[in-house]
């Protein structure tokens, strides 16, 4: 059984620009407003530490330059320990820049992958 959430933003700046945000670390954790390190290319890492203390640790699944973003994270302190979710950003133009749409699901994927890398 899965359990989405989808987040969709319309922005006033192109895919080119929005892309910048969600993969550079230092913007990806203004956006987020924590501490983000992450290497977006399918394989790489990811670490987030939040101000309330929550740390999360990410593995990148997929990426298509520009368009989509793909990552399983699952917390490392918290009473959600060991419960993945995937993560997935697409952004595609339109007429006033771009929409981002953000789905995070809670999937059986998730949590193999987090046994996997544990």
């Amino acid at each position: 059984m899965s359990s989405d959430v989808t987040r969709e933003v319309d922005l006033p700046a192109s895919p080119e620009e929005v892309w910048e945000q969600v993969t550079e670390s230092d913007r990806l954790g203004e956006w987020l407003d924590a501490d983000v390190e992450l290497e977006p290319r399918p394989g790489g890492s990811g670490s987030f530490r939040f101000a309330d203390g929550e740390v999360r640790r990410a593995l990148v699944r997929d990426v298509e330059p520009g368009q989509r973003l793909a990552f399983t994270w699952w917390p490392l302190t918290g009473e959600d320990v060991g419960r993945a979710t995937s993560v997935t950003i697409t952004i595609e133009p339109t007429d006033a820049g771009s929409r981002l749409r953000l789905v995070e699901s809670a999937r059986a994927r998730a949590r193999a992958v987090v046994s996997a890398v544990a």
